[in-house]
């Protein structure tokens, strides 16, 4: 690909092509890491996502950049300019996501979640209102409305996983 056409925006360019590809790479590296398990690790597959759409968001603006200055040269200053600003703000989310791929919290995480979905963790709701403290003047959580047929549907499958957190939780008991 020719860069010199774009002026002062080829060395983003050629940044963001190095990182579609590296993007690329870790793709295909968890895909063969983790294979079928790849589906647990919805926090990591969205932060893929959004590295994949700010390297769109950057060629998009620069395309646009370059229409402007072609179709308006008025504008043909201040276009550049203005996608060399957005690639500096998008390149630091980004970077701070492909980071975040390898040095995350999502393990532990999941397993303060589990902790919590299992009752061992009721201290942490001690001393909120509503939670099971003995003044009956403070109304309870109402139980979530039902979701559809959807969700009627999922659980007589039994893949109630899905909706799990949607389940009813007794607040006094501490259980599910």
């Amino acid at each position: 690909m020719a860069y010199d056409e774009f002026g002062m925006l080829a060395e983003h360019l050629r940044s963001a092509e190095r990182n579609s590809r590296k993007l690329a790479r870790a793709i295909a590296y968890n895909v063969a890491r983790w294979q079928g398990r790849l589906e647990q690790r919805q926090a990591f597959l969205g932060r893929l996502v959004d590295v994949g759409a700010k390297l769109f968001a950057i060629i998009a603006a620069y395309v646009h950049a370059r229409t402007l200055a072609e179709r308006e040269p008025d504008r043909a200053q201040q276009a550049p300019k203005n996608a060399d600003l957005f690639y500096g703000q998008t390149w630091r989310r980004m970077h701070g996501l492909f980071h975040e791929l390898w040095a995350s919290d999502d393990t532990t995480n999941y397993a303060a979640a589990q902790r919590v979905r299992a009752g061992r963790c009721t201290w942490s709701g001690s001393g909120i209102l509503g939670s099971a403290s003995a003044d009956s003047s403070v109304p309870r959580p109402r139980e979530c409305p039902p979701l559809g047929a959807a969700h009627a549907d999922a659980q007589q499958r039994g893949s109630g996983t899905v909706y799990s957190s949607f389940r009813r939780f007794s607040w006094q008991e501490g259980q599910t």
